[in-house]
């Protein structure tokens, strides 16, 4: 049975040594630049050289993370950064960005490269190509199930990673755009500033509906490696070294426990419970993991969001049975140590103490089911029957401490040989130093214990003395301070052959980025059906796109003159169903024999049985928004006679969660796809969508109104109504329900309007969500008056400021 590593969170130096230290297999951590956690402390050039150097020593792999989105002026920075730690020997890159990707594939092509959660993998498909890419290894979303990473293993010969602790994002990752809509700070670019830890308002009410539960997964080990994931990601780059050597250490001893035979559900449950002392926010989630399907009662009894306290909550240690004067009497759950830390949370205001009694003090106090007196300030604002968390255990911190100073050492072989009138040699392993000649004793020759001890003494090295061998012919004398400097020698050269065997030479290669290949050359041929010549007809004149999400938005629309050059598309991704749409593409007299687009769901994988399929041969042109269905609508327009067929002439359109950022990304879709659209990317500025070369396609398309979608989220059971909700800067956004595909769309409350830049884009999109047909009516008359400033309330989105 395959073995899953363990990978740890390293933010710093603390805590890599903290994840060695525990047994982590592997870790990931990012530079300076291009992680996805950039307020993380990271590690600059030289200390992730020296990083990678120990790493490799103990047998640890390291990834690096660049996966963010990069912006045109900065891939030509991946080489230099790149070249220093490819040649040191660096395991793997995790990328979000296809034009990184390609970028990282030409230049450093030993490499092996991740595909990270950012990229919005959800299902087989995705995983498919990523493989057919050449990626190694796949990191899934978190919103993933059992079933579907055994599926996955099952069905497509790609390494899975899987997330199995730590905090959870609301969004699927890579679909976030609330950080960057409330201030710039984009979740895509590793700046996210947590927005959804806030409280928000909704329906007169007041919670933390948007903060997700800690994930642990410690229960389910035996299910994640039956299933045949390969690593078990530790989420934490955050967190502190306590945090990252508990939890490695966690997870560790029970992996090693169910490969040994020997796992204990109650082991587990007692690992589990000591790990929400070390960090949680209250109560742990399996997360998405045992899911047997997403509907809304099988996501509300995951329990997946925290309304409670945010940050660290801690565990219950008791209640308040008695205020006295200056001191509280507390009825104990859990035993109770000196230097506990503890927080008692009454009518909005919190008090802190620190415990001076231990358990088995006197009269039980201190232990499970005693009672303990301790001192506290402002007795007067408590009462008898309030909780008592305990945030801070101070034994556990002790353990932990025990650990983190354990320093790993590796295991040598010695021998020494030291004869008259030859050079004495010293080996460690399969290391060898030469010395002088040795002398002939003129009173004490050297003894065999004297050169273990010399050989032995690797107190301050990364190596224990092991099975040692004198080869002395008892006559013989050489100065220890010769042994020293040979023992030393002997430790560098013996670090060097260890991590020799890690390196590469980087190759000056300034060519073309070169195509991916796969197993099916004819599976990845680009898609030539899809050029000017066989295009829609009129659709090379159409520079106005209106996408609808309803029959009555869609009714408004074609009730105005602007639907007379327009292509109209029908959003499949709110409340339109494929039902609803496919009436509507097989009535020309509904839309005048207009050219029709679909624009198919946030979150979808069109498999066999997807309701969508049908619709793919009906419309002209076919709206994608997730990297599944995009490799679906590769693949079944490259994959046979009917398909191709079906497929000629219809335009392919690439939503800008696909996130064409740069030159590359958009040289990578249309080497694979031929002759797309684009739409340009929402979180760049006006400078920097101008500077998108998109030669070899068919343009782009830019969003000049809408709500964009701030969140696309599984983590909220659906309902079958909009809902709106406020943060404490007033900020509002609306909750819409896709109760048939079991996700929520999170949009922006204003809309994004750039209607006095219409005329200086190629095309353009005016996309309705949750707008009113008279809403609609009004927003396509100040569209055609080309106001400057419309008369609705609105935002300029990242056009003007860009994002960090």
């Amino acid at each position: 049975m395959h073995r899953p590593e363990i990978l740890a969170p390293c933010g710093n130096k603390e805590a890599f040594e903290a994840a060695l230290r525990a047994g982590a297999d592997a870790v990931y951590l990012a530079g300076s630049s291009f992680g996805a956690r950039a307020y993380a402390g990271n590690f600059d050039r030289d200390v992730l050289l020296s990083t990678l150097e120990r790493a490799h020593l103990f047998g640890v792999k390291v990834y690096l993370t660049v996966n963010t989105l990069f912006k045109n002026e900065e891939l030509g920075a991946l080489k230099d950064f790149l070249t220093p730690l490819y040649e040191a020997g660096l395991d793997a890159v995790l990328v979000q960005d296809f034009g990184a990707a390609d970028y990282i594939k030409q230049h450093f092509p030993e490499l092996p490269i991740h595909m990270s959660t950012q990229m919005n993998i959800t299902a087989e498909a995705g995983a498919r190509m990523a493989y057919e890419y050449g990626a190694e290894r796949v990191v899934m979303n978190r919103e993933i199930t059992l079933s579907e990473l055994e599926a996955i293993k099952k069905n497509v010969p790609i390494e899975v990673e899987a997330f199995v602790h730590g905090a959870m994002c609301f969004s699927y990752s890579g679909r976030c755009l609330l950080s960057s809509l409330a201030g710039g700070r984009s979740g895509n670019r590793g700046r996210c500033a947590q927005p959804c830890r806030k409280l928000y308002t909704h329906e007169k009410n007041s919670g933390y509906i948007m903060s997700m539960k800690d994930m642990c997964t410690l229960t389910d080990i035996p299910a994640l490696i039956e299933a045949g994931v390969d690593s078990l990601k530790i989420e934490g780059r955050m967190k502190n070294e306590y945090y990252v050597a508990a939890v490695v250490a966690a997870y560790k001893e029970l992996v090693d426990d169910y490969m040994e035979g020997c796992f204990s559900y109650e082991k587990a449950e007692a690992l589990r419970d000591r790990l929400k002392e070390v960090f949680s926010r209250g109560e742990f989630t399996e997360g998405y993991l045992r899911l047997s399907s997403r509907e809304s009662s099988e996501i509300a009894k995951a329990g997946l969001i925290s309304a409670g306290k945010q940050g660290h909550a801690g565990v219950k240690l008791g209640t308040v049975s008695r205020v006295g004067k200056g001191n509280i009497v507390i009825s104990l759950d859990r035993d109770l140590n000196v230097g506990d830390e503890l927080l008692i949370v009454h009518k909005g205001s919190e008090i802190k103490l620190t415990s001076n009694v231990a358990a088995g003090a006197k009269n039980r106090s201190g232990s499970s089911g005693g009672t303990v007196t301790l001192n506290c300030p402002k007795t007067r604002e408590l009462i008898s029957g309030i909780e008592v968390r305990r945030l801070k255990n101070a034994r556990i911190t002790a353990e932990t401490e025990e650990l983190l100073n354990t320093r790993p050492k590796l295991m040598v072989e010695a021998e020494v040989c030291l004869k008259t009138g030859e050079p004495v040699t010293l080996r460690y392993n399969n290391v060898t130093v030469t010395g002088p000649v040795a002398e002939p004793a003129s009173k004490n020759p050297v003894t065999d214990e004297t050169l273990k001890k010399a050989a032995g003494r690797l107190g301050d090295t990364d190596f224990v003395l092991g099975d040692f061998k004198a080869v002395n012919d008892g006559q013989s004398f050489i100065p220890v301070s010769v042994l020293n400097d040979m023992r030393r020698e002997a430790v560098e050269k013996l670090i060097s052959s260890i991590t020799e065997n890690y390196r590469r030479t980087a190759h000056s290669d300034d060519s073309e980025v070169v195509d991916h290949q796969t197993d099916n050359p004819e599976e990845a041929a680009p898609l030539t059906e899809n050029s000017e010549e066989t295009s829609p007809a009129g659709l090379s004149d159409n520079n106005l796109f209106i996408s609808v999400s309803t029959k009555e938005q869609l009714d408004a629309v074609l009730g105005t003159g602007v639907s007379q050059d327009a292509v109209i598309m029908l959003d499949l991704g709110l409340g339109l169903s494929p039902e609803e749409a496919e009436d509507i593409l097989i009535m020309p007299s509904q839309t005048g024999k207009k050219t029709m687009g679909i624009m198919l769901p946030y979150n979808h994988s069109l498999m066999e049985d997807s309701p969508y399929l049908k619709l793919l041969d009906m419309a002209d042109i076919i709206y994608v928004r997730n990297i599944d269905d995009y490799y679906v609508i590769r693949s079944r327009m490259t994959a046979g006679e009917r398909c191709v067929e079906a497929s000629r002439g219809k335009q392919i359109i690439l939503g800008a969660s696909l996130y064409a950022y740069n030159d590359g990304a958009v040289k990578h879709f249309t080497g694979e796809m031929g002759r797309v659209l684009f739409e340009s990317p929402y979180e760049l500025n006006k400078q920097e969508l101008a500077g998108i070369d998109y030669a070899g396609s068919a343009g782009y398309i830019k969003h000049i109104y809408g709500r964009l979608p701030a969140m696309i989220t599984a983590a909220l059971a659906t309902k079958k109504r909009a809902l709106e909700i406020k943060d404490d800067k007033f900020n509002y956004f609306f909750i819409i329900p896709n109760d048939k595909l079991y996700y929520n769309v999170v949009l922006n409350g204003l809309p994004e309007c750039l209607f006095a830049e219409k005329n200086q884009f190629e095309r353009c999109l005016i996309a309705f969500t949750n707008e009113t047909a008279s809403e609609v009516r009004k927003v396509i008359k100040e569209y055609e008056a080309g106001s400057e400033k419309p008369d609705f309330k609105y935002t300029h989105g990242n056009f003007y400021r860009g994002i960090e």
